[in-house]
């Protein structure tokens, strides 16, 4: 038999998400027990990402048996449900609209906002 690529995928994946982790420990712990914290004492979790991004927030929203603080932020600007949806790439890089948008969230002092985007 040949080499499995799947186990190949898989392993170069793996090696890339332990050195994320390694290369980002000591602050992902702290933005862990913040967020911890915040969550415990009744705040919530925003998620936020345009276009395929939104599809990460709009996963961890509303699951049977996940986390109730989460919520997912819709800006339909930026939906892939949007006709047609290439403009969504225009106007996300559109300067101003989303202060206007997060606006009407009334985000509180003890609430986290993650923003999801694609790698650096």
């Amino acid at each position: 038999m040949g080499r499995k690529l799947h186990t190949d995928f898989l392993a170069v994946a793996l090696d890339a998400m332990d050195r994320l982790v390694e290369q980002n420990d000591d602050a992902l712990e702290a933005a862990g027990d913040e967020i911890a914290g915040l969550l415990a004492a009744d705040g919530r979790l925003l998620l936020f990402g345009c276009g395929h991004s939104g599809l990460v927030a709009q996963d961890a929203y509303y699951r049977a048996g996940g986390l109730r603080q989460a919520r997912a932020l819709f800006a339909p600007r930026v939906g892939l449900d949007r006709v047609p949806v290439e403009e969504t790439s225009r106007d996300e890089k559109a300067e101003g609209w989303i202060v206007e948008a997060l606006a009407a969230e009334e985000i509180g002092r003890r609430d986290v906002l993650i923003v999801i985007g694609p790698a650096a």
